[in-house]
């Protein structure tokens, strides 16, 4: 009875997502007023703390909605950072980051991981080191609709449609600000945007806009969940959370879990191939089944065979189970999902605040909620939205990608990703993986060493030491060292790279 009860509670954190509780979010009585039309009207000025802080320091900021569904009552909630124009001249660059899920909001993302400012003690912002802002301009989306502050009357079913969706919200975009529109454009994210990004990423590419995208930054991605998942077992040995027979007891689920995608390979090879070629698949559900194609049920079940393999009733109630997003810590019997980061009930309460309403231009009838995975994943089913994976061959083929992992998530692991790397082809190879000559090498900033990369044509792949699943939060300087050797600011000692200092630490 005991187990049965636990495996229920787990049902909350079978999607990769951004690791907070993911609680329904609550509506209030008015709707949306009428949007803003000008980059001004969505000025935000007035945030507590902000008149405290060194004048260098404080963005420039933008927030508000922006229409996102044609003929639909669908509106995306943005949170826009710049840094301060008296201190600098204008950035070329264009970061939009989302959060994952399906159904968290990036503004835990914006707060939490690489905006430029989180939260004191005293609920007052401050200037976050480690930013993203260093590397370009922010945009954090609240997006499909229905998360966060984001307004909908008609959640999404498939990710073509919310594909379809960012680029309606890209092109109103881009009409408020459309001094943006020649910057560079990178889409970056984690978790569940593993699945977002390339969808978004191939369909600017195959429509042919005149988007100025140059590349896609996934950290810690739920790209091909079912090859990802198949590896759990292997990664959770290597790193002592669970023991060999642990593993061993549980081959015969892994094997189904890795004959389901490969007969799932074989049967949808034609549209495999399409994917590959143009970067998206035209058809419906052509198969005509009920089922989620980008991620299978005998897959993502492994999760709870193996976080019951961590489950310790002789520990105290708050450390019964490994935490799913990092396996540093040990948790309740939700292994997580409802207490990390830990400062995510501090951003919970001000982002709730009637304060914070007015200064972010929130003219709506929503309260905000970290994660609203119920609806947005229930509704999300994908009956004929294949993983994103079998974008990248497209993608590489005209921009560069990064995959980062940090080192001790479970949940998107980085034994997962190597292998749904070890089986993809890209570029002019012609078997896949990384080639038997290209190693890892280190990568730091100021004599530190934060992980691994290698490189080859345009796939990047990297590991941050001692980084959970939201690795900018728990690696901001680790992470955005990344960034910078993206980018190609760094410079070679040996074969290591050494990305620049920012100054902020």
């Amino acid at each position: 009875m005991f187990k049965i009860g636990f495996l229920i509670s787990l049902l909350f954190i079978l999607q990769a997502a951004y690791a907070l509780p993911l609680t329904e979010a609550l509506f209030k009585q008015n709707k949306i007023l009428k949007r803003a039309t000008c980059a001004d009207d969505y000025s935000v000025k007035n945030l507590p703390g902000l008149d405290k802080m060194d004048p260098k320091f404080v963005p420039e900021m933008h927030a508000g909605y922006i229409q996102a569904e044609e003929n639909v009552d669908e509106d995306y909630f943005f949170w826009k950072f710049s840094k301060n124009q008296t201190e600098s001249a204008s950035s070329d660059r264009l970061i939009l980051w989302f959060n994952g899920g399906p159904g968290c909001s990036s503004m835990a993302g914006a707060l939490a991981e690489n905006g430029p400012l989180t939260l004191n003690d005293n609920d007052e912002v401050v200037y976050s080191p480690g930013t993203w802002i260093e590397e370009g301009d922010l945009v954090f989306i609240d997006q499909p609709g229905g998360v966060g502050f984001s307004d909908s009357n008609d959640y999404s079913s498939e990710l073509k449609d919310i594909a379809a969706n960012m680029m309606t919200f890209l092109k109103n975009y881009f009409e408020v600000f459309p001094e943006d529109k020649a910057k560079d454009l990178y889409l970056s994210g984690e978790s569940y945007a593993g699945q977002y990004i390339p969808y978004f990423g191939a369909k600017i590419l195959a429509e042919e806009t005149d988007i100025n995208l140059k590349g896609l930054l996934i950290f810690n991605g739920y790209i091909y969940p079912d090859v990802q998942q198949s590896a759990l077992f292997e990664f959770g040995v290597e790193n002592n959370i669970i023991s060999q027979s642990d593993a061993d007891e549980a081959q015969d689920e892994i094997q189904e879990c890795i004959q389901t995608y490969e007969s799932n390979q074989q049967l949808w090879a034609s549209v495999i191939k399409e994917i590959e070629a143009n970067g998206e698949y035209e058809g419906e559900n052509d198969f005509e089944t009920d089922d989620n194609k980008v991620e299978s049920y005998e897959c993502i079940q492994l999760l709870n065979e193996f976080l019951l393999a961590t489950y310790d009733t002789s520990k105290p109630e708050d450390e019964l189970c490994i935490n799913v997003y990092d396996f540093r810590l040990r948790d309740s019997s939700l292994c997580g999902s409802n207490s990390f980061p830990p400062n995510h009930q501090q951003i919970n309460d001000f982002l709730n605040s009637a304060t914070i309403d007015e200064a972010l231009n929130l003219k709506t009838a929503k309260n905000w909620s970290d994660c609203d995975s119920g609806t947005v994943g229930e509704n999300l089913v994908n009956y004929y939205s294949y993983p994103a994976f079998f974008k990248l061959p497209y993608i590489l083929s005209k921009i560069p990608i990064l995959i980062a992992a940090g080192e001790n998530d479970i949940i998107c692991n980085i034994k997962g990703l190597e292998k749904m790397v070890s089986v993809l082809t890209w570029g002019d190879k012609l078997s896949p993986g990384f080639s038997s000559d290209i190693e890892y090498a280190n990568y730091g900033v100021d004599g530190t060493t934060y992980g691994t990369v290698k490189q080859e044509g345009n796939l990047m792949f990297a590991g941050i030491s001692n980084a959970s699943h939201m690795a900018p939060y728990s690696q901001p300087i680790g992470s955005r060292a990344l960034i910078d050797i993206f980018f190609g600011d760094f410079i070679k000692n040996g074969s290591n790279y050494v990305a620049p200092s920012h100054g902020d630490f």
